[in-house]
């Protein structure tokens, strides 16, 4: 593998806010229209099960997880997106774009929430990829993905 002189290496732009397209899904910042969809998303009888290895529990409430939403929002360390169904046009889950260092070209894919609908489907593999491709064409040097230990299911892929 060629080593990559980076002497002239000048840092990269921060992500933007703009609509990532994709066949299945398309990834939009995360706005006050979402949340609906979202909580409905992430409401049902396996809330539990969802949001057991995210840092936030679950909602009590719909006024709970609204709040949560716009402190996603207005995050100033974090690019919150909401993953779109394609056909439908139902918000079917998040994942955000955080630790960003444009300095560094380093990018931490994270807070990835995925409803029963979702889950487990080409959306949400392409929902990662958008994310990918994007800071990558970016030109960040190193995207991070983290997985807690406990999680099997995801680290089966």
């Amino acid at each position: 593998m060629k080593e990559t002189d980076l002497t002239h290496w000048q840092g990269v732009p921060r992500p933007s806010r703009s609509v990532i397209p994709g066949r299945y899904v398309r990834l939009e910042a995360l706005q006050p229209s979402h949340i609906d969809d979202l909580y409905a998303a992430v409401s049902g009888p396996e809330q539990e099960q969802l949001f057991q290895y995210m840092f936030q529990a679950a909602p009590a409430s719909r006024r709970e997880f609204t709040s949560w939403a716009h402190q996603c929002i207005s995050a100033p360390e974090a690019l919150y997106y909401a993953v779109v169904d394609q056909d439908s046009g139902r918000a079917e889950g998040w994942q955000a774009l955080m630790r960003i260092d444009t300095k560094n070209g380093s990018i931490e894919l994270g807070n990835v929430m995925r409803g029963p609908l979702l889950a487990k489907t080409r959306g949400a593999t392409e929902a990662f990829f958008l994310s990918a491709a994007t800071v990558f064409d970016l030109g960040y040097r190193r995207l991070e993905w983290k997985c807690d230990a406990r999680n099997l299911p995801s680290q089966r892929g």
